[in-house]
């Protein structure tokens, strides 16, 4: 970790002059610096304060907003909350480097690979240590926060339906490896998130070891500490965040040394079920749901350390301690003990999601367009957010394959064209989007009509003023036992959505880009391994093979990449109608190596790829996603 650049002591020294009267010394200690928000310990004559200063360069514009902090504690500081009280912000960065603000120093410490001596021989204040950590909680999930004046401080409707894209999004922004287990969990709470629950105003990382507790007995829980994920949402998310890392028999994540000397003793404490209860009473609350809530937990945390992992553990040690003072004389060292200046946070190790992608993922190579092309190799600061600024459009885009990668380059920053026959469709996929964060249009068109294809790119055009990616995905594939029984009205709507239209779209989006603009077409692994049953759609795929290679040699000029991705089996509604069970299935995944039928969204990085700088010397060429087909 980078050691934090030292605080200007005596511009600090005048900056409380000014506003607290009578002149006097300060004596500042650093805590705590690099990427996590910078901690000194400030003493003031029999003043002892804690300055929170957001670190030089950020990981994000919203995880080290420390005014957004000092804000939230300032209008809940007369609530009947346990917190370290605000004192004083500064956004001028020429006081301390980086705007802070200043809270009351509290003389606690936090619940993490040790308990305070005093609590290792009770049982009694083991127990209360926890329900002390329930009541805090549970007071604050209490709080009128509109009365409190933070009703702007965030978007709480869809808080709960936003939660599962933000955290794929952030493991996308660095994921180099598959994760199975962690998408197939994603699927299961997509598709059973509970009614949610009346907003609150939340933590966002509330455990053991972000709450102080006395040092002595009675156990209390004496301030809540590190705001910086605090939004307003749904309170059962920082109850199940909690539990997870309660002390529990054979839970490798619990804090607090559980049944290890000086930690937890497991008997007699108070069982999960106990503290939800308590929780509930307290808050009026219905917990029915908690389990989605217990399964979103972990599978949240697996990304976090997934970011952690890929970062080597960044922002997980305390720099050493530096003292300076205002009027240059040697400092004196506090004597708090263990405790000393935690007050407020202090040396701690974060479980904040990284904010931006490390250099070695695959995400990070991926270059933005904002004027000028940052680099061939297409690296940028932007990270995950490769398609930052571009319009795209996705035609069958409202469900499968195409809603996938239409979600995937809103993630990366693209506003997008939702197209499909049905309207109501294309608005259904579009909310999903938005609940993203992102900008998206729906415009409902069916491909195989040519008046309809040039209707929609000038819609597009006139709605955004740029077409920047085109993803040719909309298909059919009607089948026919033999060649026999192929009709005409099969054969001409099968090579009119396949191959007519995505000819007609490329050629007029083609006329509205510019150079780095990006056309992408889904074709099958059937257009290179057709059999009978396949037979039209394989042709009319095939055909589409040929027009990638023809459409690229004739863009290149204007700067315009073409590609395509031959894809295998993946599920869709109609292939999942046609899989009546597991053993079916099973024998449809038998082409391939990795003998398994892909999801749609496992395509989709092969599409962002392909769409993006990271592919800038990749052009009229078919890229085979298809487990590995056996010849």
């Amino acid at each position: 970790m980078r050691p934090a650049p030292e605080l200007d002591a005596e511009r600090l020294a005048a900056w409380l002059d000014a506003r607290l009267g009578a002149p006097a010394p300060i004596e500042v200690e650093a805590m705590k610096g690099g990427g996590s928000c910078e901690i000194f310990a400030v003493r003031r004559g029999d003043a002892y304060w804690v300055l929170r200063r957001a670190p030089a360069r950020a990981s994000s514009s919203t995880a080290h907003d420390v005014l957004r902090e000092f804000r939230i504690l300032d209008a809940i500081k007369d609530e009947p909350v346990r917190i370290a009280r605000p004192i004083l912000a500064c956004d001028d960065p020429s006081v301390a480097g980086t705007p802070f603000y200043l809270m009351e120093h509290v003389h606690g410490v936090p619940i993490r690979a040790t308990l305070p001596p005093a609590y290792a021989d009770s049982g009694e204040a083991q127990a209360r240590a926890l329900t002390e950590l329930i009541d805090a909680l549970a007071e604050l999930h209490v709080v009128d926060w509109r009365r409190c004046g933070l009703g702007d401080l965030g978007k709480s409707e869809g808080y709960l339906a936003r939660q599962v894209p933000r955290w794929l999004a952030q493991l996308d922004s660095y994921r180099c490896r598959a994760l199975p287990a962690v998408d197939a969990i994603a699927r299961w709470l997509t598709q059973r998130l509970p009614k949610e629950q009346p907003p609150a105003l939340c933590h966002g990382d509330y455990k053991l070891d972000n709450v102080l507790y006395s040092t002595d007995l009675p156990a209390r829980a004496l301030a809540v500490v590190d705001w910086e994920m605090a939004a307003i949402g749904d309170p059962l998310v920082d109850l199940a965040w909690a539990l997870i890392f309660l002390p529990q028999e054979g839970n490798p994540l619990a804090l607090g040394a559980a049944g290890q000397p000086g930690g937890f003793v497991l008997a007699g404490l108070p069982s999960e079920a106990e503290l939800v209860a308590r929780y509930a009473a307290r808050t009026g609350r219905d917990v029915a749901a908690l389990d989605w809530y217990r399964v979103f937990s972990p599978w949240k945390l697996a990304i976090v350390l997934e970011g952690a992992s890929r970062n080597g553990g960044a922002e997980t040690r305390a720099t050493p301690a530096r003292t300076f003072r205002s009027d240059g004389r040697s400092p004196a060292r506090p004597g708090r003990g263990a405790d000393r200046g935690r007050g407020g946070g202090l040396i701690r190790p974060t479980t904040r999601p990284a904010q931006t992608a490390t250099a070695a993922s695959p995400a990070a190579k991926f270059g933005t367009k904002q004027g000028e092309r940052e680099g061939r190799s297409g690296m940028s600061e932007a990270g995950g957010r490769a398609l930052e600024g571009r319009v795209a459009i996705v035609t069958g885009g409202s469900k499968g394959l195409g809603l996938a990668m239409a979600k995937g380059f809103a993630r990366a920053g693209a506003a997008v064209v939702v197209s499909s026959r049905k309207l109501e469709a294309c608005e259904r996929a579009v909310r999903e989007i938005e609940a993203l964060g992102a900008r998206a249009l729906p415009v409902a068109c069916h491909v195989g009509d040519w008046a309809q294809c040039d209707a929609l790119i000038e819609r597009v055009w006139q709605e955004f003023g740029r077409i920047d990616v085109l993803v040719n995905n909309a298909g059919i594939a009607p089948v026919a036992p033999r060649l026999l029984d192929v009709t005409e009205a099969l054969f001409d709507k099968t090579m009119s959505v396949n191959l007519k239209g995505p000819l007609r779209l490329a050629a007029r989006a083609a006329e509205r880009m510019t150079a780095g603009g990006t056309i992408l077409n889904i074709s099958s692994v059937a257009s290179v391994r057709p059999n009978s049953f396949t037979a039209v759609y394989a042709a009319a795929k095939a055909g589409l093979n040929v027009l990638t290679s023809v459409m690229a040699q004739e863009f290149a000029p204007k700067g315009i990449r073409v590609n395509a991705i031959v894809c295998g089996t993946f599920w869709t509604d109609s292939f999942r109608a046609g899989v009546p069970n597991d053993e079916a299935a099973e024998m449809a995944s038998r082409g391939n190596v990795l003998r398994r039928v892909a999801d749609p969204e496992e395509i989709v990085g092969t599409a962002l790829y392909l769409v993006s700088d990271a592919s800038s010397y990749t052009t009229g060429q078919l890229i085979q996603v298809d487990g590995g087909v056996l010849p």
